[in-house]
């Protein structure tokens, strides 16, 4: 009972080494005194208590990838490896990672768009109403840039603390985790890339105002920076969908600001303005670079119908240039 009691003291202290070597000092004691009926029932026991804290080890693994604490992460891989099990926590510390970008970016989303928790995470991004499009997609990038601090915050632990060691099995499993954490750096990137062009792809922008379509492309255009910096990604599904955004967003304004015009010329009232006799269109600062196209045009004109040209169209290209 007393081990019981000081197992837990450890475990609330996090002072997972301390707790991995208590539990194994007591399992070598029982396997030495395993012929004795009540020991082997013992040690049947600290079996299971060995797995249950194994559990607490991969639960604040788990944490890690939201919050990276210097300490924590320290204490845990010091109990990983008197268990000898350091490559396996960092293949769980991999999935851990891409199972928290999934759960926070659904979380992110969910907390706008509401309704039914068993959307498809796309479905979800679809339903965000458009007065909440910036903050969503503010608040989603800021909970996946966490995660990806945690995850440098990781590399950076390991490439600080080796382990240094003559055995030959120890200097493979240290160089296997660091190959393993810098190539999971590019794959993990694509995780947070494929979220938010997902979201990018799934929203309608169309109806922001100009001033808000700019600052979205300022945050999308930050991440492709932080891309850039971490693992030289070019982020091209950020890219891709952006460049769609960027089509769908100004032939909306544009035929926006075309209406808008046409009834400004239909409502608004106009009276002949007096110009010198000699004044063309072209004098206008405006109309200066339409100049060439327009005697171009001319050109072209009257080369292919040198006598048909209309009273009309004369009278036009006449006081055009």
């Amino acid at each position: 009972q007393r081990t019981e009691d000081r197992l837990q003291e450890l475990l609330k202290e996090e002072n997972y080494p301390g707790a991995i070597s208590l539990l194994l000092e007591c399992q070598s004691a029982a396997q030495t005194y395993k012929h004795f009926h009540c020991v082997a029932a013992l040690h049947g026991k600290l079996q299971d208590t060995l797995e249950q804290t194994e559990e607490t080890l991969d639960q604040t693994l788990a944490r890690i990838c939201l919050q990276f604490d210097k300490r924590t992460y320290s204490s845990v891989q010091e109990a990983y490896k008197l268990l000898g099990k350091t490559q396996t926590a960092i293949d769980q510390l991999h999935m851990h990672f891409t199972a928290a970008i999934h759960n926070t970016a659904f979380a992110a989303v969910h907390s706008y768009a509401g309704g039914d928790i068993k959307r498809q995470y796309k479905q979800i991004c679809q339903s965000i109403p458009r007065e909440s499009l910036i903050n969503c997609l503010i608040d989603l990038s800021k909970s996946l840039w966490r995660i990806v601090c945690s995850y440098h915050q990781v590399l950076s632990w390991h490439m600080v603390n080796p382990e240094a060691s003559d055995r030959v099995e120890e200097a493979f499993s240290s160089h296997y985790i660091k190959q393993k954490l810098e190539n999971g750096m590019s794959r993990m990137w694509h995780d947070v890339e494929i979220k938010i062009s997902t979201f990018l792809t799934a929203t309608d922008l169309t109806s922001l105002k100009f001033e808000q379509f700019v600052q979205v492309l300022g945050i999308v255009n930050r991440l492709m920076e932080v891309g850039t910096e971490l693992c030289s990604s070019k982020s091209e599904n950020l890219q891709a969908a952006m460049r769609n955004q960027c089509v769908s967003y100004f032939s909306h304004y544009h035929a926006s600001r075309l209406d808008e015009l046409r009834i400004f010329l239909e409502h608004d009232g106009w009276e002949l303005c007096p110009v010198k006799s000699t004044f063309v269109a072209t004098q206008l600062q405006e109309f200066k670079s339409l100049r060439p196209a327009l005697i171009n045009c001319r050109s072209l004109s009257s080369a292919s119908d040198p006598d048909g040209s209309s009273e009309h169209e004369t009278s036009v290209f006449g006081w055009m240039q």
